[in-house]
């Protein structure tokens, strides 16, 4: 447990955590944030998760997209921190998406 973030999974523990975890059970949560950026050739989602127990669930997938627009998971992330304050000081809010979360806040 570093930094109060409990989970950091690739695909097939995500496939694990999804079935297995309330922290994704849609009467417990609540989406509060999604971005998704597109290029040319490639998609990046991000997605925080608010559940009933304060904790937040966050997801970040990458995909490469064809020309005939399928789109093939590359790689795919998953944490969950404790609590506001965790995750606004994750790692992961210095990429371009966790910065948008936060400027989306900040408004607020």
């Amino acid at each position: 447990m570093s930094n109060g973030l409990l989970i950091k999974a690739g695909l097939t523990g995500i496939n694990k955590i999804m079935t297995t975890s309330n922290s994704v059970n849609p009467a417990l949560s609540e989406t509060i944030f999604v971005n998704v950026q597109r290029k040319a050739t490639k998609k990046f989602d991000f997605t925080i998760i608010r559940n009933v127990d304060g904790s937040y669930l966050i997801s970040q997938q990458a995909y490469r997209v064809y020309p005939s627009g399928h789109e093939q998971i590359k790689s795919s992330k998953l944490w969950l921190a404790e609590d506001m304050q965790v995750l606004l000081s994750a790692d992961f809010m210095k990429n371009r998406q966790g910065r948008i979360f936060l400027e989306s806040i900040a408004v607020h």
